[in-house]
């Protein structure tokens, strides 16, 4: 378990289109480009075996796995201080 206060901000496409190009760097998983580029079907691998964990166990292993690292900056997403500009940014247009 964790003890952080967690909270998600969405935000729309064409905000982060407004960012510059370095938001394809900070977001390295989303591909506006590409629609559905990072969905799978996972039907055959099923098929031949492949066994899906609980998400709270992928969440557990994930967070134990961060803290034994040392949590060093990740080589890419967005470092904490862009975080908090981009959501300072966002929150503040209205």
């Amino acid at each position: 378990m964790t003890a952080a206060d967690t909270t998600f901000t969405w935000v729309s496409e064409g905000f982060l289109g407004t960012v510059g190009d370095e938001a394809q760097e900070w977001f390295p998983m989303w591909e506006p480009q590409f629609p559905g580029a990072h969905t799978y079907d996972a039907v055959k691998a099923a098929a031949a075996g492949l066994r899906c964990r609980p998400f709270a166990q992928t969440v557990a292993n994930t967070l134990a796995w961060d803290q034994e690292r040392g949590q060093p900056d990740l080589r890419t997403g967005l470092s904490k201080e862009k975080e908090r500009e981009l959501l300072a940014t966002w929150h503040s247009r209205r």
